[in-house]
């Protein structure tokens, strides 16, 4: 099971690339804006993926795919010129630990009924659903 809050689509790319080698993966990444963010659920067993793949389900992150890996002071830069809310931060968090909840606590090894939660502090409004490869 591999949890990531990377704030660089290269990167999630990259982790997404080398974790579809594996016969078996649950991947849980939550990204944020700065008011609104996600979380989404990637699951594979037996070398088959049970829900999309997190860039099926987001496929605009695969426009930085070619980019190189930041360094740590690239990192530190993003955040001076995108900063994120703690708020933001710790609602994204609740929701990857809500989305590897279901996969601790699910239904016998059925497939998850929820793939993806999205949250907005500014409208007070958090919401769960399955999310199907977007063509």
């Amino acid at each position: 099971m591999i949890f990531t809050g990377l704030d660089n689509n290269a990167s999630r790319v990259y982790i997404e690339k080398e974790s579809a080698k594996l016969p078996n993966v649950t991947i849980i990444s939550g990204g944020n804006e700065t008011v609104d963010g996600q979380a989404q659920l990637w699951v594979r067993r037996k070398r088959k993926d049970v829900t999309p793949r997190i860039t099926e389900m987001s496929p605009e992150i695969l426009a930085e795919a070619n980019e190189p890996l930041p360094s740590t002071d690239h990192c530190l830069e993003e955040s001076v010129d995108d900063p994120q809310t703690a708020q933001v931060n710790k609602a994204v968090a609740l929701a990857m630990e809500l989305l590897f909840l279901t996969q601790v606590v699910g239904k016998n090894g059925d497939p998850p009924d929820r793939n993806e939660i999205r949250v907005d502090i500014q409208k007070a409004w958090m919401g769960a659903f399955f999310r199907d490869k977007i063509q």
